[in-house]
């Protein structure tokens, strides 16, 4: 169960990326291939507005940031030899 909540909020978070970047006609196909996916759940293609917009607003912006960060970490205490 823990996993579709994942991808619920991964798709919501995409959702809101798309949109506060103004880029409608992405956000319009990916809603789409959501609602006709087979077994999709109804709450993951239902798409984001009101209450949800502000939940989900900045999220992959602030996983990005979170990876490089600890992508430059890791880089930092890895030994030349270890990081590949």
């Amino acid at each position: 169960m823990t996993s579709i909540l994942t991808i619920d909020k991964r798709h919501r978070a995409i959702l809101s990326y798309l949109a506060s970047s103004n880029l409608q006609s992405s956000y319009n196909v990916m809603k789409n291939e959501l609602s006709s996916a087979e077994g999709a759940d109804t709450n993951s293609s239902r798409g984001v507005n009101g209450e949800d917009d502000q939940r989900y607003k900045g999220l992959l912006e602030k996983k990005w940031t979170s990876v490089i960060r600890l992508q430059k970490k890791v880089g930092q205490t890895t030994p030349c030899g270890m990081a590949d």
